[in-house]
């Protein structure tokens, strides 16, 4: 499988899942969803690159896990949430951390089945620890 289809198909997730969350409940403006959406997608397809056959799917999930939200929380705080992220946002009463880790956790459980899936397409032999 080529490398533009699978970035494709990671960011056409990676943008619902953001837009589905950040954007209905915290009604963050399609620019900055997009803009997060770039950056997780680059940032997690060259974790899929290096990491996933080095580690396996477990811990490159649990690496995706942590690196969406730490990408989440930080645009978020520096883009569209004006109190660092601790405080409650002004108008929906919902901490920018409930939200980067909502994201993270919803975008990480995708992140499972899309390296199985990566696997199972390229024939190779899945890596488990």
């Amino acid at each position: 499988m080529s490398h533009p289809f699978q970035l494709l198909v990671k960011f056409i997730y990676t943008s619902l899942i953001l837009y589905l969350i950040l954007g209905f409940a915290y009604h963050v403006p399609t620019a900055w969803i997009l803009l997060t959406s770039i950056a997780l997608t680059l940032s997690g397809y060259a974790m899929d690159v290096y990491l996933l056959p080095r580690i396996g799917n477990l811990f490159s999930t649990l690496s995706d896990l942590f690196v969406s939200f730490t990408l989440v929380w930080l645009i978020g705080t520096y883009t569209f949430d004006s109190d660092i992220g601790l405080q409650l946002y002004k108008l929906q009463n919902i901490p920018l951390f409930q939200l980067s880790l909502t994201v993270s956790i919803i975008y990480s459980a995708i992140e499972w089945f899309f390296h199985r899936w990566i696997h199972r397409l390229s024939g190779k032999e899945e890596i488990f620890p």
